[in-house]
């Protein structure tokens, strides 16, 4: 999906990294693990989304791609 703004065409994208909370973490464990995914998400493209669970950080997931505009 592109969007015009001031002009100029942009194609937003999301990177995200997210991270699960377990027992045992601080706040600042469970925010460091999500900073961690997020640069790799960002490291491996757009539309991404990085996991970092209990077992570590695992592989990534592809956001869907969005559907072509339709004329009419």
């Amino acid at each position: 999906m592109s969007l015009v703004f001031e002009g100029n065409q942009v194609t937003p994208s999301v990177s995200a990294g997210v991270a699960l909370w377990q027992a045992g973490l601080t706040e600042q464990d469970v925010q460091k693990r999500a900073d961690q995914a997020l640069y790799i998400a960002k490291n491996k493209g757009r539309n991404r989304v990085e996991l970092f669970s209990s077992v570590g950080l695992t592989s990534s997931v592809l956001a869907p791609e969005p559907l072509p505009a339709r004329a009419g």
